[in-house]
Formats: C-alpha cells, sequence, structure tokens
C-alpha cells in the first residue's frame, strides 16, 4: 500500500495566511498626495512647476528622515548603520532632492506612498521593535540600484512591516517565505553568474529573483508582482529550474526544523543564553515566558513540549531541536498545513538535498517548457512524509542528449507522479 498522502495545495497557503492575517490600523496622516500621471502633459507640469513638487519632496524628505532617525536610534553603531544611513543620504540627493528633469515617476508616486507608510508604522506600538529594525535596514540596503528595484525593495520591506500575521500560522507564513527568497536567490546567482559581469548581475538579482517568484506564484501562495524587469524570458529560462529546486528543497521538516530554531532561540531570549543546556528551575518565570511565547508564537507552542525538567526538578532546559521539530510539525497538521494522515515522525526523517547540489542538479531543464505552474492545484507528493531525490546522474543525461520537449515533459510528469 502507498504511503502517499493527498500533495499540499497551494489553497492551503492561502487558508494558513487567512489564519495568520490580523487588519492592521494605519494611520495614513490624512489625505495623501494624489498620483500624478507618469507621462504627457500632467507629468510635464509637474516637472515644470516647482511649487507643485515642493509638496511631493517634502513628504519624501520628511519620511526618508524619519527612517534614517530611526535607524540611528536603534540599530548598532557599525558598518552595517553607516550603509544604512549614508544609502538613505544618497537616495534623497539622487532621486528626489536633485533637478526636475532627474525626478521619475515612481519615486514620485510609488516609491513615496510606500515610504511615507513605512515611516508611519515605525511608531506603530504592536510592531515589535527588532521587526521593525531589520525591515529599515533591508528597505537602506536595497537602495543605490535602478529605479525599479529600488521601487521594488521598497514595495516589499514596506508590505513586510505591515504584515501582522499572527500565531504559528504567521510564522510558518514567513519561514516559508523567507527560505523560497533565499533559494531562489541562489539559484539566480548561479544562473546569472556565467552570463552577467558582475554590477549587471547585481542589479537584476532582485528583477530575476521576482520573476521567479511570479512564476511559481501559484503553487507556493505567492504574490504576483508586475515589475518589467522580471521578465518572461527569464521565467521561461529558469522557471522550470526554480519549481523543481523549491520542490526539493523546501520540504515540511526544513520548515519546521526553521520554526524550531525560532523557538529556541526564543525560549533562550526571554530566559538565559544557557537554558539549552539547563539553569535552575526557580531561574525560570513561567508566567512571563508563556506570554512572551504566545505573543510570538500564538497559544499553539506550548512550554511543556519544549522544556524539559530533571528528576527532582531542579533544573530545566530545552528539549533536544528534533523534539520540538516534532511538535512543530504536530501543529502543522493540527492547522491543516500537513495531511492528519502523515506519520509526524515519517516528515521530519525527511531527506533534503543539498541547496547548492541541488541546483547543479536541475540545471538539465534550463529553458524546458514549463508544466503550466501557475494553474497547478498542488505540490505531488509534498507534505506526504517524504520528498523524491534529484534526477539520476543517467536520466540527467538522456534528457541532455537530445534535450528534446517531449522528454522533459515526461520526466517531470515522472516526477510528480512517482510515490
Amino acid at each position: 500500500m502507498s504511503s502517499s498522502v493527498e500533495g499540499f495545495t497551494a489553497a492551503g497557503w492561502s487558508q494558513l495566511a487567512a489564519q495568520a492575517a490580523k487588519t492592521m490600523h494605519t494611520d495614513a496622516g490624512g489625505i495623501d498626495l494624489p498620483a500624478i500621471a507618469p507621462s504627457g502633459a500632467a507629468w510635464a507640469a509637474f516637472k515644470q512647476s516647482p511649487e507643485l513638487r515642493a509638496a511631493y519632496t517634502a513628504q519624501l524628505n520628511t519620511t526618508i528622515k524619519n527612517i534614517q532617525q530611526f535607524v540611528g536610534q536603534h540599530a548598532s553603531t557599525g558598518a552595517q548603520r553607516q550603509k544604512a544611513i549614508g544609502n538613505l543620504n544618497h537616495f534623497l540627493q539622487t532621486r528626489v532632492n536633485c533637478n526636475a528633469d532627474k525626478l521619475s515617476p515612481l519615486v514620485v508616486n510609488e516609491s513615496r506612498r510606500n515610504l511615507n507608510l513605512f515611516a508611519q508604522q515605525l511608531n506603530n506600538p504592536n510592531i515589535p521593535a527588532d521587526k521593525k529594525l531589520s525591515c529599515a535596514l533591508a528597505l537602506a540596503e536595497g537602495l543605490g540600484v535602478c529605479n525599479e528595484g529600488e521601487t521594488l525593495n521598497i514595495l516589499e520591506n514596506t508590505r513586510d512591516l505591515c504584515s501582522q500575521q499572527t500565531g504559528l500560522a504567521g510564522v510558518l507564513t514567513r519561514a516559508k517565505n523567507n527560505l523560497i527568497e533565499q533559494h531562489l536567490q541562489q539559484l539566480v546567482r548561479h544562473e546569472d553568474k556565467p552570463r552577467l559581469n558582475d554590477k549587471l548581475a547585481l542589479q537584476l538579482e532582485i528583477h530575476h529573483i521576482q520573476a521567479l517568484k511570479n512564476h511559481v506564484a501559484g503553487q507556493w501562495g505567492l504574490e504576483v508582482v508586475e515589475d518589467r524587469y522580471a521578465t518572461q524570458a527569464y521565467q521561461n529560462q529558469a522557471g522550470p529550474m526554480a519549481e523543481e529546486l523549491l520542490r526539493q528543497t523546501i520540504t515540511p521538516a526544513v520548515l519546521a526544523n526553521t520554526v524550531a530554531e525560532q523557538i529556541a532561540q526564543t525560549f533562550c531570549n526571554h530566559t538565559h543564553s544557557k537554558l539549552s543546556t539547563g539553569i535552575p528551575t526557580e531561574q525560570l518565570k513561567t508566567e512571563p515566558l508563556r506570554r512572551a511565547i504566545q505573543a510570538e508564537f500564538g497559544s499553539e507552542i506550548e512550554l511543556e513540549n519544549c522544556l524539559e525538567f530533571n528528576a527532582d526538578y531542579t533544573q530545566v532546559k530545552l528539549k533536544p531541536l528534533a523534539e520540538i521539530s516534532l511538535h512543530v510539525i504536530e501543529k502543522c497538521q493540527d492547522l491543516g498545513l500537513i495531511n492528519p494522515h502523515a506519520n509526524p515522525v515519517g516528515v521530519l526523517k525527511q531527506s533534503t538535498p543539498d541547496l547548492q547540489a541541488c541546483i547543479k542538479q536541475v540545471g538539465f531543464l534550463r529553458g524546458a517548457p514549463a508544466n503550466n505552474p501557475a494553474h497547478s492545484p498542488m505540490l505531488c507528493n509534498f507534505w506526504a512524509g517524504y520528498t523524491k531525490t534529484v534526477v539520476s546522474d543517467s536520466e540527467k543525461k538522456r534528457h541532455q542528449k537530445e534535450n528534446s520537449p517531449a522528454d522533459v515533459v515526461r520526466i517531470l510528469r515522472k516526477l510528480d507522479i512517482q510515490t
């Protein structure tokens, strides 16, 4: 009898996001400035009128200065802090306080609105301070590229700052999105290094990652973001590789272990760094710790399943990471993310190929016909307690020999249905 269970559906990620969603009140500070049509008479009049431009550039100056002030107050002294403030200054000088002819509609419209919202949310007490700082540093880090790249980066970090996804569902969604971002970044770097010089590869990296995220959006519950440099041509080139890479390397076990590491770190942060090896029980402030864990992970993660005591209860320590990961897997089943009939221990024992090795292995899919990813109803054999290994060398050579589209489709179907 096959041990396969129904694959995880894209709708499941949407349901998980709905469980995690929490409405955030965002005070827009009154009626925002209207957008300026990016071409034609309206844009020409905007560039020619210092009075009209003043309100827009003044808002941009204010919001950038507020972000700079926040970074200056909260970031640790060092190169990262200095670079962030410098990048924000450079943005002001080259994108905002520049000659009218050099103003971009993207900066005046999209980036201005998002930066204004970003600066407002830095004062939102419901957002953790460390999240505010990480988003501010990431936003500043992404400046200094092309207009489109900066606009996309500002959008992503504003969305991240304003996303109030709560509980374990929110943690799982963020962990999944972060893993996708990291793995696609490595794929893009591997693909672009032989074809592009270092400067151009760096400039296009964010766009090529977005192209692949758009390609797999229907499978992984992501939002498609329009970007003229996130081209269909790049999706055609590397999209099938991205599909297979993510299917191979982002497994329930990887996701559970990632979240378990976050849980363990949070326990140590709120108690003692030596909790992993053991501390006197009298140092454990149970109720404050429980409230802190619930605030970050929701009520699904329970102290009793993450801590263990010695025989006379005088010492307490974190349970092994594998046991915390098992707790996460079981809670994923409760949330409906993993099939309730799957064996949690079997799910956790899934083997996952090395990321870099897998990137090389999926190279035979470069330019292969897409397996209709935008409409695929499920990640076949996903969340079933195991994943497929990468394609064998003999299979890869057979498909490289003639690079036949029919053969590529056949192997993709084989990967999808093999149990």
